[in-house]
């Protein structure tokens, strides 16, 4: 009778996301306990390539990572990307990893095992801070106004323009700020940041971040980029370990191909979100009037343990040793508007945020910060 009860408890705790194997006493390991339907990017048509006459250019004009709540009062990030990790922990798939256990944190999935860490991240700031610095509303006026670059501009290049395509090529490009308000209406040229890009032979650039093997289903691209591909986030590129990029393909009137619904989904390791920090926190906090950075550095000791606490709370992959989460899953939304892409530009010189041995660069979430 008393394991029927922890049975029946169990199925109360699939609704509530609390861990059973402790009460019944099992280990389920990757077994999964409830059946799941993981949120995942349609699969490649069963046709072949239907041909390449259409190339477009679109860049990202809306940003939705999902940080604000819906009308039941949940945080929409959980609705935002895909099952990076095959597991539905609200669904009482064991986790594969929990973040450090300083934190005293626990990341359960979304509805389909949707894993967005970087989406709660952003969700949480209010709680963890008492203000939103980073918010999707603010990130895409920054980005409409030209203040600042895009997330990302997305090249198609041998598509057929019909509603399966087994094969086109897409280009991620990682754009910086354009410096005037863009147009908008495709005539727009952004800059491309140095590094990420090649120049061609016939007076265009090449990306580095290329999926030759993308394809159309149902009008819906699915692109899987390189190890590497950066998202740009308040001009800051963090530099991913995995990346998907889907969305509806949409042909308006005026006859200029365009993206809606798209979704930037995957991974990015912990320890670049550290390497990164000093340039985020300086992007809204601007410089003193001596032109030094204002950016938040670990001598900063009561804020800067907020801000490492509130990074590793949200860390929920494994992609070290473990046995703590080492990287965040993230999931945005996007719209996009054709565009055009420009020159590389000049590389900039090389910025001290921090002074050394201040720096969160090569910071991790293996020792808790001091008090």
């Amino acid at each position: 009778m008393r394991r029927l009860l922890a049975l029946a408890g169990c199925a109360l705790a699939a609704t509530l996301a609390i861990a059973c194997e402790s009460i019944i006493g099992v280990d389920y390991s990757d077994k999964h306990l409830a059946t799941c339907q993981h949120a995942e990017p349609p699969g490649p048509p069963g046709g072949g390539d239907t041909g390449s006459a259409v190339s477009f250019t679109s860049v990202v004009y809306t940003i939705d990572w999902g940080d604000d709540s819906d009308s039941a009062g949940n945080p929409r990030a959980l609705t935002i990307g895909y099952d990076d990790d095959d597991r539905c922990t609200s669904l009482l798939d064991a986790p594969a990893c929990e973040p450090a256990s300083w934190t005293a944190a626990t990341m359960v999935d979304g509805p389909g095992g949707i894993d967005n860490g970087v989406g709660m991240l952003l969700y949480d700031q209010g709680t963890y801070f008492g203000l939103k610095p980073f918010t999707s509303s603010f990130l895409t006026e920054s980005t409409q106004s030209g203040q600042q670059a895009p997330p990302g501009i997305i090249r198609v290049t041998g598509y057929s323009g019909y509603a399966i395509d087994a094969q086109v090529t897409v280009e991620w490009f990682v754009p910086v700020a354009p410096g005037v308000k863009p147009k908008w209406d495709g005539t727009d040229s952004w800059p491309i940041l140095n590094g990420t890009a090649d120049p061609t032979s016939g007076g265009g650039i090449v990306s580095h971040f290329i999926d030759r093997s993308a394809f159309v289903t149902n009008y819906h691209l699915v692109a899987h980029l390189p190890v590497g591909a950066p998202v740009v986030i308040s001009d800051v590129p963090f530099k991913t370990v995995s990346m998907i990029v889907t969305a509806d393909l949409v042909l308006p009137a005026a006859g200029q191909w365009q993206l809606q619904n798209g979704i930037a989904a995957g991974v990015g390791l912990q320890s670049e979100l550290f390497d990164e920090l000093g340039a985020l926190t300086a992007s809204f906090a601007g410089t003193s009037d001596a032109g030094i950075p204002n950016a938040i550095c670990r001598n900063e000791t009561a804020l800067y343990a907020k801000i490492k606490t509130w990074l590793c709370s949200h860390a929920d992959v494994l992609r070290g040793s473990g046995p703590a989460c080492d990287a965040s899953s993230f999931g945005m939304g996007f719209t996009a508007r054709p565009g055009r892409v420009g020159a590389i530009a000049p590389a900039a010189p090389p910025v001290m945020y921090c002074m050394p041995g201040d720096d969160p660069a090569g910071d991790t979430c293996a020792t808790p910060p001091p008090h």
